[in-house]
This record gives C-alpha cells, sequence and structure tokens, in this order.
C-alpha cells in the first residue's frame, strides 16, 4: 500500500511539472487542469511571452495594470470571451463552454506591432500558435 501511495505523489508531482518547458499549470486529483481564471490565465499568457521571448520585456512584465473582464454577450450560449487592456496591451482570452475546453488567447501591443497567439489545452499545456513582433517601434 505504501508503495502505492508513493507512486501515485510521484506521478502527480510529474503531471505538475512545467508544461513545454515554460508554464507551471497544474492537474487536479482527477488529472483535469485546474480551474483557471481569465486573468489568471492571460498572467500566464504573459510569462510564457516573456520566457519565449526575451526582447519582449521591454514592452512587457508582471506589474501591467489590466482593466476589463468579460465581454460575452447576454444571451450567448456556449462560448465565453473576456477582454483586457493595460499599458498599450489587450489581451483576448476566449473559449468554447465545454466539459474540455480549450483556451485562446491573443496579446497584441499598439494594435499590432507586437501579436502573440496561443492556447491552453486539455493537457494543460500553454502553446504558443502565432508570434509577430514588428521591429522599430517604441515601447
Amino acid at each position: 500500500m505504501k508503495s502505492l501511495f508513493f507512486f501515485l505523489v510521484i506521478a502527480i508531482g510529474l503531471l505538475s511539472a512545467q508544461c513545454g518547458g515554460a508554464i507551471d499549470v497544474r492537474k487536479d486529483a482527477q488529472g483535469d487542469c485546474e480551474k483557471i481564471d481569465p486573468p489568471k490565465f492571460r498572467n500566464l499568457a504573459v510569462h510564457y511571452l516573456l520566457k519565449s521571448h526575451p526582447e519582449m520585456a521591454a514592452y512587457i512584465n508582471d506589474a501591467v495594470s489590466w482593466k476589463g473582464g468579460r465581454i460575452t454577450p447576454k444571451g450567448l450560449l456556449g462560448h465565453e470571451t473576456y477582454q483586457y487592456y493595460g499599458d498599450r496591451w489587450t489581451a483576448i482570452i476566449e473559449w468554447n463552454v465545454v466539459s474540455q475546453p480549450i483556451y485562446e488567447i491573443t496579446l497584441s501591443y499598439n494594435s499590432d506591432q507586437i501579436v502573440w497567439k496561443g492556447n491552453l489545452d486539455v493537457n494543460c499545456e500553454i502553446r504558443e500558435t502565432k508570434y509577430k513582433y514588428v521591429k522599430g517601434g517604441k515601447p
């Protein structure tokens, strides 16, 4: 029995290790991604952007003062959208309301000088799907 418990502790520890070598998104006891609210996912995405693209440190950091929230139209079922603004950045987070959603996020700076898109999938991994940086703009 002790060895089974030890195995479970090790397995849970491995499941909660850094996903994709960049972001630590933990799984719960059932193996599902920890429930992540939109501001937490936004902050994880910013952390991923900074870790994957160090040149972004001139444009964004953890101290951005974000404003915004849910913008899903009343009466719309099955899809959620949140939008945040801060320090010339816009973050849009959206997902379909299903049992195992894939959360999509777009971070953009000065409309389109910098655009980063990614998602948080059912395996609790943040993946970059698009990155565009037009050099020459000022932070």
